[in-house]
């Protein structure tokens, strides 16, 4: 049997055994990196054990060291103090002083030498060291004897001169000797003693070297199994535990006993510690730590070096070592055991069992199929026997592939049929641009009966040259090469076949294969849309910049108003009181005429931006020319020509006189300016237009830039009225900004850009048309559309109001005047007063409302504002009429965008009037609201409504 266990176990295992040795290799190499990484890093925990512990005991032991030395220096300090106080009291006697420095000496045993200077030195006095003579106390021990002849010595002198120049202690260390005895060799030290810093004495001694022994030996037994040495900065030993040391140089040859290395020595002499494991010629381990001792300012260096022993734990570390590597081993060597039983078991057999099942297949035995155990395995060996299986039952799946590419076949031809209805134009080209395939789409486009006609055609022949040198230009085969595709939009693409596309979007993508896929489309509905849609834009930007300005132009009239009604008022006061033929009457006319001319102004202002009511009545378009030609006359310098025309059958139309003089005079001013050194042609004509043609269409046709700013309502006749002019004309980005506020092309200080934007919010308020045309080179033509009147509408004739001097009063009457603002409201209370009603004048609202609430019946009428400070006019109308119904108001308003005339009478209010208004309105409203509350009346009328006023002769109209 081919599958049987005796042929598997007879076939040579090559993969298992290259396995085994590979894995043993590898075991073995990753044993020993494990090794080595746990040694290296257990000998680095153990030297940062050692070293944390012996800098530890050094530290101690420096402290020990310290505290030892300090005791010994403790009665020099006391004697320093003693001759302090003998300087700073000289009454102390001598003989006292040397007591205590006898004293001081007893308790002394390490000095055996200590000098006194109780007086200030003066080193200058000494041209040399061996002129250095002190009066000095100096105390010498003999035995148990102390001597007061000893004498300084060299050193001594030339200790105390440094002392005296430096003022800082001074020392001199001992010097190395043979002989380990007491007095053997000893330091000298002076210490300068300073008052104010200046040297008042010095005090100096000798210490026994030999002190450092008895400091050493008593802290040597505390640090057992140590090697401890104290030495100076020049390497001079002053204690060892190796006595045959002392008093030696230090040695840096490695054969002698307690030597140094070059690097400690020349740490040691400039003052720095060291740390760092050392080994012994017998192969014993220890830490060596070396520091500095603490010293007295002006004392000299010293060092302790400690020797700390380490041998324990490496001896613990390379047992620990060797133990865990035995233990390595043997697990090693069982791993690969078992590992060898283990990749026969899962690998060799299974593979063998492959091997067969392929030599079968390979031999054409397709009936017998590998072992079901292998098949059922879940891993890369069942997937190969799987696949082995699987091949061997092919010859059914090779039938079922057959079918599935003619199914595939099928969905190709339904992709082509669909691709060949889609809306767009889809070519396909091939590396030579014949077209090798074109759907109904592309036909359609180009203006082909049916792919025949253009298969196998090259693509510049479906264009038009235009069309392909266009193409050209636009660099698409360059792109095409380069990125691999282009898209974009080609306008005016024309065909051979006599169609033409205004704009066609278009993809070319080129394919691995050479082949080229053009997808075009026609955008040309799409492109006019969004170019409409920015014209849209830019008219609603518009309005919004007049919106803006209009909402300041309205703030700026509301305050001019109340200004403007106060000074009115006290002028036509003026007029009435001063005699007919005096100067001081002219005066107060004239100024009744400038605030006649200023409240048109502020109208211009609100009527600029539609914030204010215009007064619309029936005009006859040949009078507004009138006043035009005679403000044009002295406007217009004699160099340039103006010409006006206008035919005398012009229907009336629904317009303000004043405003549609200033649009028609401002344009003809805009058309002088552009005028060439003031020479050339203005002309100002009117004309009716039906509403049934575009009302630019032969400035359009004409190749002129065309903005319609207001395009006039289509349908309804408006009165065209045209100014020309032969200048230089406008490019099309100026000709889109004529009418922004503050754009202007005139040098800076002659225009503010404001002329035309006026123009613009006249003619919006009269709800016509406006549209500029211009041309570089050959001139401008603005024209204004006014909608004529409606049939059979007459024009109505109102008279102006009566001045005050001829009021004829019925009845006096109590009134309440309610303005924030207080000279409009003395000028009201003022006029009433004279023609004799009796007024209260209130500026805050709340006092009015008091003043109401304490006594409802005290007031038969209530004149109020509508802007005050805390609540409006309506609001305060309302809480009034709350509490007494049948109380006439009237409410006035310099200017207020929430409320007009008729939201006024809607909110209770029974008379509206704006600001400027004059004295004699608001008396005949007072007097018509008077008799309608007496008659029961309560429906409000027009001030007009009764012929209570008489009009003086001599008032201006």
């Amino acid at each position: 049997m081919p599958y049987s266990r005796e042929a598997t176990a007879g076939a040579p295992d090559n993969l298992s055994k290259r396995l085994i040795r590979a894995a043993a290799v590898t075991a073995t190499l990753l044993m020993v990196v494990v090794l080595v990484v746990a040694y290296w890093t257990s000998a680095r925990m153990l030297d940062r054990l050692s070293s944390g512990q012996a800098d530890t005991l050094a530290r101690e032991v420096r402290e020990r060291i310290a505290s030892l030395r300090l005791q010994t220096l403790q009665g020099t300090d006391l004697l320093g103090l003693a001759v302090t106080a003998h300087n700073e009291n000289p009454g102390i006697h001598a003989m006292a002083l040397e007591d205590l420095g006898r004293r001081a000496f007893d308790r002394l045993p390490e000095v055996p030498k200590l000098w006194i200077v109780p007086h200030p030195v003066d080193p200058s006095a000494w041209s040399s060291l061996s002129e250095v003579s002190v009066d000095a106390m100096v105390f010498t021990q003999q035995g148990n004897r102390i001597d007061r002849t000893g004498t300084l010595n060299e050193t001594e002198r030339a200790l105390i001169l440094k002392a005296a120049e430096t003022g800082r202690p001074q020392a001199q260390p001992p010097k190395p000797t043979r002989t380990l005895a007491p007095g053997a060799s000893f330091s000298t030290h002076v210490e300068p003693l300073m008052i104010n810093q200046e040297i008042i004495g010095l005090v100096g001694y000798d210490i026994d070297a030999y002190d450092w022994v008895r400091i050493g030996l008593s802290v040597e037994h505390t640090v057992p199994d140590t090697r401890l040495s104290i030495l100076t900065s020049e390497g001079v030993h002053l204690f060892s535990d190796d006595a045959t040391l002392i008093g030696h140089e230090m040695v840096t040859d490695p054969g002698q006993p307690g030597y140094l290395s070059a690097e400690d020595a020349r740490a040691m002499r400039v003052g720095n510690g060291f740390s760092h494991l050392h080994a012994l010629p017998s192969g014993a381990e220890f830490r060596r730590i070396g520091m500095a001792l603490p010293t007295r300012p002006g004392d000299y260096r010293q060092f302790l070096v400690l020797d700390v022993p380490t041998s324990g734990p490496a001896v613990i570390l390379r047992s620990g070592m060797l133990l865990f590597g035995a233990i390595s081993l043997g697990a090693l060597a069982f791993f690969l055991i078992a590992l060898r039983a283990l990749v026969h078991r899962m690998a060799g057999a299974p593979l063998e069992h492959l091997h067969t099942a392929i030599r079968l297949l390979d031999s054409g035995d397709h009936h017998i199929p590998p072992p079901a155990h292998l098949v059922e395995r879940h891993d890369q060996i069942g997937d190969i026997a799987r696949a082995l299986d699987e091949l061997r039952r092919s010859s059914g799946e090779r039938r079922e592939l057959r079918e599935m590419v003619i199914r595939n076949a099928r969905d190709v031809e339904r992709m082509i049929a669909a691709i060949d209805v889609a809306l767009d134009m889809i070519l396909v080209l091939d590396a030579d641009q014949q077209i090798i395939y074109a759907n109904q789409a592309a036909c359609n486009m180009v203006g082909a009966r049916d792919p025949d006609d253009i298969l196998g055609r090259h693509l510049h022949s479906l264009e038009s040259i235009e069309t392909t040198i266009r193409r050209v230009e636009l660099q698409i085969t360059d792109k095409l090469e380069r990125d691999g595709f282009w898209e974009g939009v080609i306008e005016n693409y024309c065909t051979s076949f006599g169609e033409c596309i205004t704009a066609m979007e278009t993809r070319f993508t080129q394919r691995p294969n050479g082949d080229t896929v053009i997808i075009a489309r026609d955008v040309s509905a799409r492109l006019t849309a969004a170019s409409e849609r920015a014209d849209l834009e830019r008219r609603l930007s518009q309005m919004d910049k007049m919106d803006a300005v209009g909402r300041l132009a309205g703030g700026i009239a509301h305050d001019f108003n109340n200004l403007l009604g106060a000074i009115a008022g006290y002028a036509d006061f003026l007029y009435c009181d001063l005699p007919a033929d005096s100067a001081q009457r002219d005066y107060a006319n004239r100024i009744k005429r400038v605030c006649d001319r200023a409240k048109d102004m502020v109208h211009q202002i609100l009527a600029f931006s539609r914030a204010g009511d215009v007064t619309l009545t029936q005009t006859a378009p040949k009078l507004i020319m009138g006043d035009v030609s005679m403000l044009l006359r002295s406007a217009i310098p004699s160099s340039a020509t103006l010409e006006l025309a206008v035919p005398d059958d012009l229907p009336r139309m629904m317009a303000n006189g004043t405003q549609l003089v200033q649009v028609l005079v401002n344009l003809a001013i805009n058309a002088r300016d552009a005028l060439p050194a003031e020479t050339g042609r203005i002309t100002v004509s009117a004309r009716l237009w039906n509403g049934d043609t575009d009302p630019a269409e032969e400035c359009t046709a004409a190749g002129w830039s065309v903005h319609k700013a207001l395009p006039p309502r289509v349908g309804q006749k408006h009165v065209m009225f045209e100014v020309s002019d032969s200048g230089n004309g406008m490019p099309p980005d100026v000709v889109a900004k004529v009418f922004d506020p503050f754009f202007t092309t005139k040098d800076l200080g002659k225009g503010t850009g404001l002329g035309l934007a006026v123009v613009f919010g006249i003619v919006q308020g009269h709800d016509g048309g406006l549209i500029v045309c211009s041309l570089p080179g050959a001139g401008t033509i603005l024209r204004v559309f006014i909608p004529v009147c409606p049939d059979g509408a007459t024009a109505e004739d109102k008279g102006e109001t009566a001045d005050i001097a001829r009021l004829q009063t019925r009845r006096r009457c109590r009134v309440l005047v309610v303005d924030d603002e207080g000279d409009m409201g003395d000028m009201v209370s003022v006029g009433l007063e004279r023609i004799g009603h009796e007024v209260a004048v209130c500026e805050d609202p709340q006092d009015a409302i008091d003043a109401f609430e304490e006594e409802p019946d005290a007031f038969d009428v209530v004149i109020t504002d509508q802007t005050m400070p805390g609540i409006t006019g309506v609001a305060l109308i309302a809480r009034l009429k709350a509490r007494r119904p049948d109380l006439p108001c009237i409410l006035y308003t310099g200017y207020s965008r929430l409320v007009d005339q008729n939201s006024a009478l809607a909110a209770g209010a029974d008379a509206f009037f704006l600001k400027p208004v004059k004295v004699s309105a608001l008396a005949e409203a007072v007097e018509r609201l008077c008799v309608e509350r007496l008659n029961g009346e309560r429906s409000p009328a027009q001030p007009d409504s009764l012929p209570l006023l008489e009009h003086s002769a001599d008032e201006p109209r």
